[in-house]
């Protein structure tokens, strides 16, 4: 069975237009690549591999050809909205220099969000998540307290093991060097240096300790992160209790038998007569009219409250009394107006679309009539003999309100209400009975009567389940009552002891300060020395300080934690929500930095704080972190170390392997494309001269200038050889204009070359 490709490529064709012309960077390529497999596009500068890159992502909108995606077609002269962020969701490019790709004000955590929230993968996993979170939350209400207070225990357990050994080669420093110290003087420059490096070295683990606990503690919150999505996962599948089950399949049905009940409340009787179908879609008309009355009553409201906030900003910012005077009149008047309407909007939804505007017409008069009378007051906050007070000027205007007389359109409004606006009605009676698979019988009430004696059955099934779980949940309970009263006991126990190391540390240190103090003291008139000791403790403290920032984003994460498992609740529904998707976007922001091999507190670091190295990893990270099916790597390791070169190439090899992804990898380096690649395309002047399976193409070349770039590559039986120069002559591009046709051959299975018939069999005969 032959696998469908996951990208296609078809006669893409690129062009660009200069003052000299139109230039053909790309003619006629064709690919097509595999979940799980890599291709390499080879070729020196010019060839036009990072067109073609940036083409498929359409850096380069307009070009030629067909690009198909998963079956669906992502090329043309402009894509829908819909079709664009399926391409970005899909797609996804690395480039050079990775400095340059990322944002240096933006913190990594900011820079890995931002594609989430871009191509709405965060509110996509909010929707998934949200579909059951609370019926997951709740039948494995226990298991997740347990799951909770099963990783609390193994974290301060685990930080009590390191500051147990921490203190006791603590403890054994700090008695050496005391006596050490009484001894030192600045003449014996040996012990000084001794006494510094140790004191460094103890600095360091402590700052190592640290480092470790919170990663520890990092990747121990991801851990239950992927947990719920195991439970959640076990949910969807049915495999819960026995009697469990027996209560979730009741319960379902009376919420569907319940829901049939009450559409029928809403049906509109439908008699034998045809003729009455008339009368529903009169009905559906007059809902549809009251919807969307509604919907322009309420842009009149906010116009209201728009034109308010608007004149009060006005009045705010000037600085002249009759242009204060003139937009505080206008702010008064506009919020009275909105907020009567917001009182009494109830009354008037029901109202045709021209009694709307009749009825705002009314307030308009007002306004306009109000306003030409005070056009010459002046008002201000506080009433004078010049001015009026702003709350003389609005009570006016509210007791004017007030007699506004709009009775005729509460009367409109309630007649039209009568009339079944707000029923929204069934189009078909029928199609209802056959929803339900229920013979149509000649009355509704027939249906409801069957529906209710169903109720009343599955309702004391449901009660007996229920009393069947409600034993069952009790008995769980006790026993898991007794499992979790000893953890807590065992969590106490650590605290204490996390307490009393700690309160021992703190002591030790503070003979440390002394040692510290006396030594600065000591070194004093030697300023090289004191200024290098100096400003070397105070990085080392800036760091270690900086541990409480990690300290305060732990706590939020483990906080995020609890409410995501249900352990805790929320002020509200809509806070709570709030809360789980901040941990959501830590936690795939966490795992998109641990997929490239980085740790989860780097995500509060900014791109020059990292290695050229690590910020392309960051660059990896930000284009995996949408879950691509197709990755473009253009010369992603060209711009760094060759020590550093091999680590990228092979967190590639292994992201592939790990998402099956598709990977197309741009690059100069033949030897990197060798050990990497499945397949490998060369390409020349924005041509294809040679394809096939890497190995193949590199075993037997047969085009010149596939020949030519393979034999540029260094080997190192030849390092004590000067490099020499490898002229290539571009006599063959000339043999191939027209009329001269280009054909592809099959040099062998998987292996083709691309040139006239002609210098084909040239080239293979050179073979």
């Amino acid at each position: 069975m032959q696998v469908k490709p996951t990208l296609k490529v078809q006669s893409l064709k690129k062009y660009f237009s200069n003052k000299f012309g139109v230039v053909k960077a790309v003619d006629n390529v064709n690919f097509s690549i595999q979940q799980g497999k890599i291709l390499g596009l080879i070729g020196e500068s010019g060839s036009g591999k990072t067109t073609v890159g940036r083409s498929l992502i359409r850096l380069y909108e307009s070009y030629g050809g067909q690009v198909t995606l998963l079956d669906e077609v992502i090329s043309g002269n402009k894509l829908t909205k819909k079709q664009n962020l399926f391409l970005r969701k899909n797609i996804q490019m690395i480039f050079q220099d990775p400095y340059s790709s990322l944002n240096g004000q933006k913190n990594i955590y900011s820079i890995l969000k931002e594609p989430l929230i871009v191509n709405g993968i965060l509110k996509e996993k909010m929707r998934e998540l949200f579909q059951d979170w609370k019926e997951v939350v709740k039948n494995f209400k226990y298991t997740f307290l347990d799951k909770y207070l099963e990783i609390d225990i193994q974290n301060v357990h685990d930080y009590n093991k390191k500051l147990t050994n921490f203190l006791e080669e603590f403890e054994v420093k700090v008695n050496l060097w005391k006596p050490q110290f009484e001894n030192l003087s600045l003449e014996n420059k040996k012990e000084i240096e001794e006494f510094f490096n140790s004191y460094f070295t103890f600095l360091d683990k402590k700052q190592l300790i640290l480092t470790q606990n919170f990663n520890d503690v990092y990747k121990r919150a991801g851990i239950l992160y992927k947990f719920y999505f195991k439970m959640q996962e076990k949910y969807r599948k049915g495999e819960i209790s026995f009697d469990e089950v027996d209560v979730k399949n009741t319960a379902n049905q009376l919420k569907e038998i319940r829901e049939k009940i009450k559409d029928i409340s809403h049906f509109v009787r439908v008699k034998e007569d045809p003729t009455h179908l008339d009368q529903i879609s009169q009905d559906w008309e007059n809902w549809t009219k009251y919807n969307n009355s509604k919907n322009l009553l309420n842009s009149y409201v906010s116009q209201y409250k728009y034109e308010y906030k608007m004149n009060l900003n006005n009045a705010l910012i000037t600085e002249d009394v009759q242009k204060y005077s003139y937009y505080k009149k206008l702010s008064v008047v506009n919020y009275e107006i909105y907020s009567y309407l917001s009182l009494h909007f109830k009354k008037f939804t029901n109202l045709t679309f021209s009694k709307i505007e009749s009825f705002i017409s009314r307030f308009e008069e007002l306004k306009e009539t109000f306003l030409l009378e005070k056009q010459n007051v002046l008002i201000v906050n506080q009433k004078s003999e010049k001015f009026e007070s702003v709350t003389n000027f609005r009570h006016e205007f509210i007791d004017r309100l007030s007699n506004l007389n709009v009775d005729e359109f509460v009367e409109d409004s309630d007649y039209n209400g009568s009339l079944h606006y707000k029923n929204k009605p069934t189009i078909l009676f029928e199609s209802v009975f056959s929803k339900y698979n229920v013979s149509f019988p000649k009355k509704d009430k027939q249906l409801k009567s069957y529906l209710e004696e169903e109720l009343k059955k599955v309702g004391e099934a449901h009660e007996q389940a229920k009393k069947v779980f409600d034993e069952e949940t009790r008995k769980f309970i006790e026993e898991f009552s007794l499992v979790q009263k000893a953890k807590e006991e065992e969590l106490a126990l650590f605290t204490s002891q996390n307490k009393e190391l700690k309160e021992k540390i703190v002591k030790l240190e503070k003979e440390v300060v002394e040692l510290h103090n006396k030594f600065l003291t000591l070194i004093a008139k030697d300023k090289d020395l004191y200024n290098s000791f100096k400003n070397r403790f105070k990085e080392k403290q800036e760091v270690i300080k900086s541990f409480s920032i990690e300290n305060k984003n732990i706590f939020k994460v483990y906080k995020n934690i609890r409410l995501f498992f249900g352990i805790e609740s929320s002020a509200s529904y809509t806070l709570l929500k709030r809360r789980i998707k901040k941990f959501i976007t830590s936690e795939l922001i966490y795992e998109a930095l641990e997929s490239v091999g980085l740790l989860r507190q780097f995500a509060y670091r900014y791109p020059h704080e990292f290695s050229g190295g690590q910020r392309q990893r960051i660059v990896i990270a930000r284009a995996l972190i949408v879950e691509p099916k197709v990755l473009i790597a253009d010369e992603p390791i060209a711009s760094l170390d060759i020590s550093i070169q091999a680590q990228v190439v092979n967190l590639l090899k292994k992201l592939v392997e790990e998402k099956n992804l598709c990977l197309i990898f741009i690059a100069h380096d033949l030897s990197i494309v060798e050990y990497l690649v499945d397949e490998v395309i060369i390409l020349h002047s924005g041509k294809i001269v040679e394809r096939g399976k890497t190995h193949l193409v590199y075993n037997n070349p047969i085009h010149p200038y596939t020949k030519n770039l393979l034999e540029s590559v260094p080997k190192m039986s030849n390092a004590h050889i000067p490099f020499k120069p490898l002229p290539f002559v571009n006599a063959y591009l000339a043999e191939q204009e027209f009329p001269n046709k280009i054909v592809s051959q099959k040099v062998e299975q998987h292996h083709y070359v691309f040139g006239t018939q002609k210098q084909i069999n040239e080239w293979l005969k050179k073979a």
